[in-house]
């Protein structure tokens, strides 16, 4: 591994939950199946909460949601009490370059869905959608650059309205080879639904898989490590919104250089604010005293069999 202090990005979507196929899900998403088999499979990852601008706010400063100050959607007036805890400036100070594309959903949308955190804003038109995102992300990782950096890429997908599937081309995205996520009935309603989503979810997995191959191509994959995750569980009654099992439930894939690397699966449980003081300890800088999460690193290295009995969730 380089001696260089090593790049981070996050790409994480939107609604998603566990309803992909890492997970056993007949929903392909290829190129998060390859990092779960050559990098780290959260099995049980969680939110803090289970809706879109508590949950981002926490793994972006490390915080519970009442900690943040963010108790509510940032589309009707609610922020960061301290923006200077976003994990962006944190990195900038730090020496780090950054850049967002695409959602983060804490800031109010009147300034766009970004965050003034960071050193580059690459998003188009301020489109979040899958098919924007990649290309500005993968033109900009061919920049030359003498930092490492720091990327955060959040899509609209899997965010409803699901677009309508194509099973011509697709074949999974058949309605009537589908079958809604738990607790909901088999109807051919809610099957098309799950079309949808399929293919709302492939698009996402599209985006994330360019990105990928825009790493390898330039070499940075070696010294760069990729988190993949959603805000929060799925668009549906009963998910989005609800505390527990479904509405937290958080897919969760790491891959990098060292440490998550091999193809393991873990079944201890873990948080979205553990990803702040693991981003720490991988890049080699002191972690800010507000952190409420844990560092994944004694976990995946087999240190220790899980970093805690509970969660909290609100």
């Amino acid at each position: 591994m380089s001696t260089a202090p090593p790049n981070i990005i996050f790409l994480h979507a939107h609604n998603t939950g566990r309803f992909i196929e890492p997970y056993g899900h007949a929903v392909p998403t290829p190129n998060l199946m390859m990092m779960a088999r050559e990098g780290t499979l959260f099995r049980r990852a969680f939110s803090a909460a289970p809706s879109c601008s508590p949950s981002r706010a926490a793994f972006l400063t490390g915080q519970y949601p009442h900690c943040s100050g963010m108790f509510g959607l940032a589309h009707r007036g609610f922020a960061l009490a301290q923006p200077e805890r976003h994990i962006a400036r944190v990195l900038g100070a730090q020496g780090y370059e950054t850049a967002h594309c695409g959602t983060e959903h804490v800031v109010p949308h009147a300034n766009g869905t970004g965050s003034d955190a960071y050193d580059h804003a690459l998003t188009v038109d301020n489109s979040a959608r899958a098919a924007d995102v990649a290309p500005a992300v993968c033109d900009w990782l061919r920049l030359e650059r003498s930092r490492p950096f720091f990327l955060s890429v959040g899509t609209t997908e899997t965010h409803t309205p699901y677009p309508e599937p194509q099973p011509e081309q697709f074949p999974a995205e058949n309605p009537d080879h589908c079958v809604p996520p738990r607790p909901f009935p088999d109807t051919p309603e809610l099957r098309q639904m799950a079309a949808g989503f399929k293919r709302s979810a492939r698009q996402m997995d599209d985006a994330f898989g360019a990105i990928l191959d825009t790493l390898a191509e330039t070499g940075q994959d070696a010294n760069t490590y990729v988190f993949a995750f959603t805000d929060h569980g799925l668009q549906w009654p009963l998910h989005i919104g609800n505390v527990g099992e479904h509405g937290n439930a958080a897919y969760f894939v790491a891959r990098g250089p060292e440490h998550f690397a091999g193809g393991q699966t873990l079944d201890a449980m873990v948080s979205l604010i553990d990803l702040f003081p693991t981003v720490c300890d991988l890049a080699g800088i002191p972690a800010p005293d507000w952190l409420q999460g844990e560092s994944l690193l004694p976990l995946v290295d087999g240190q220790v069999e899980a970093l805690r009995d509970r969660l909290f969730f609100e």
